[in-house]
């Protein structure tokens, strides 16, 4: 997908997207490209709609990861995973607006669990997409 995706943006004369969604992989995850002009990209992973067999994020030292986690791609490209979701369905709502994209990723309640647990709001971002830059996290 990098490597489509790069191809996309030479042939655009170096324009990259504002956002990129995709939902192969059966989990949540959030993460933030630096671009070349030190403004940042979310790439958006939103798979965990209901397959019944979740993917789970890579461990470090058999530990689960506790997000942020900076690293550098295969390519050499600093991406940070800002937040992810990886043992619960769930949905993400992207509210789309003139200035800012605002998003947040909920989770729902296993089949084993209560419905009235309701939805867990896991991940909330706000986005300047002119400007390409997160906005501080205002929400408590």
């Amino acid at each position: 997908m990098k490597e489509a995706l790069e191809t996309a943006v030479d042939a655009a004369g170096g324009r990259h997207p504002d956002i990129v969604l995709a939902g192969h992989v059966h989990n949540y995850q959030r993460l933030t490209k630096s671009l070349d002009d030190e403004t940042v990209a979310p790439y958006l992973v939103v798979g965990a709609g209901g397959y019944h067999n979740l993917h789970h994020i890579m461990k470090v030292d058999g530990e689960k990861m506790v997000a942020p986690v900076v690293f550098q791609d295969k390519g050499g490209d600093q991406v940070t995973l800002e937040r992810y979701c990886d043992d619960h369905f769930g949905f993400c709502r992207l509210e789309i607006a003139d200035d800012k994209i605002v998003g947040r990723y909920y989770a729902v309640p296993r089949p084993q669990e209560p419905y009235s647990k309701g939805n867990q709001l896991i991940d909330y971002f706000e986005f300047d997409w002119r400007n390409r830059h997160y906005l501080p996290n205002t929400l408590k």
